[in-house]
């Protein structure tokens, strides 16, 4: 009587051991990867701003120090907007992989292309390209017009992220 109680007393106490150890590593994942706001919290540990500088430093020449300044000033600008867009595109990505909602992220770029104007042309009025030196306003006017309009041609009115630019994958 007594080996048979030890063979199932080892028997379950061998499956309260895996069902413990299942059970742990449900609940880890669920309160990390299956979690929004902790894929948001690690996110915000990364430093954004020198990744994207990096980037930025490494297409830019190296003769236009002002420029990468600019950038700089731009990313700072934008960085509580960045991290406003980044939330809303995890909670809608988890919410389309929940198949609670479609999935319909609409991020709509205008700040994006104030923030960079306006520092174009604060840019500009300081430190004026050597074919602007000695140029009038109007001048000035006319070639950050022209940026403007280049800047509108390069930079989208918004992005759509929906599971057609997704592909059927």
């Amino acid at each position: 009587m007594n080996v048979a109680r030890g063979i199932f007393s080892g028997f379950f106490s061998f499956i309260l051991v895996i069902a413990l150890i299942a059970l742990g590593i449900a609940v880890t994942i669920n309160y990390t990867i299956l979690n929004p706001d902790f894929i948001i919290s690690e996110l915000d540990k990364l430093d954004v701003h020198s990744i994207i500088m990096d980037q930025v430093r490494s297409q830019l020449p190296e003769e236009e120090p002002h420029m990468t300044k600019m950038i700089a000033e731009v990313a700072t600008d934008l960085e509580p907007w960045l991290k406003k867009q980044t939330t809303d595109v995890i909670y809608a990505g988890y919410a389309y992989l929940k198949k609670d909602e479609e999935l319909n992220i609409v991020i709509s770029l205008e700040q994006v292309k104030t923030s960079i104007k306006g520092k174009l042309a604060q840019a500009v009025r300081e430190f004026p390209p050597p074919e602007l030196e000695g140029a009038t306003q109007s001048q000035i006017d006319f070639f950050l017009s022209q940026v403007y309009g280049e800047i509108d041609s390069q930079i989208p009115e918004k992005i759509e992220i929906n599971e057609a630019f997704l592909g059927p994958g």
